[in-house]
């Protein structure tokens, strides 16, 4: 499958109506696109142009990372493909501070990758809501199957039962620590 090029035109259509579905509240989190090189408001519909644009021609990632930068995103959760912008923000943002975390790792489980951003979350200072996270989790060590319900377009895919770490009794949270700066040495040439 072509995707990200031109080639991909003559099958936009079909790859809109592929991604145009239903919603659910962001809570707040700020989007961005490398369609528009900008955040925008996820809809049905706009998710679906900007999954669209992005599919029918190239994407340059600098220039949505330096946007989110100046629009003040300090923190970058990636969700794919694989852990591609992650790695290039070093590059991107190179002299600024910045944390990032990708979420679509390749052979990593998908309920240990949804912790390591919970974990990953909270540690920068966030709240994540934990309960659907223990709620996944604890299915998981049942080994019960928690999905959505299929799309037309999909089948069902046998998966090994995910490795799940076992769960620590605790009466709270602890509190996350203040982390300081780190700055790096400027490299030799």
């Amino acid at each position: 499958l072509i995707v990200h090029a031109k080639a991909m035109q003559p099958f936009a259509e079909t790859w809109r109506k592929l991604h145009t579905r239903k919603m659910h509240d962001g809570g707040g989190v700020r989007l961005y696109a490398n369609a528009v090189n900008a955040a925008y408001e996820p809809t049905s519909e706009t998710s679906a142009d900007m999954l669209t644009r992005q599919a029918i021609d190239t994407v340059d990632f600098p220039p949505t990372v330096e946007q989110a930068w100046k629009d003040g995103v300090r923190t970058f959760v990636e969700l794919g493909p694989r852990d591609t912008l992650t790695a290039a923000l070093g590059n991107i943002l190179e002299g600024k501070d910045y944390n990032a975390v990708a979420t679509d790792r390749i052979e990593t489980a998908d309920l240990g990758q949804v912790a390591d951003l919970a974990a990953f979350l909270f540690a920068d200072g966030r709240a994540p809501k934990m309960k659907p996270v223990a709620d996944a989790l604890d299915a998981a060590r049942r080994n019960r199957t928690v999905r959505p319900a299929p799309w037309a377009l999909t089948r069902d895919v046998p998966y090994a039962k995910p490795i799940v770490p076992a769960l620590i009794p605790t009466s709270r949270m602890p509190v996350a620590p203040i982390l300081a700066a780190v700055n790096y040495p400027a490299p030799c040439d």
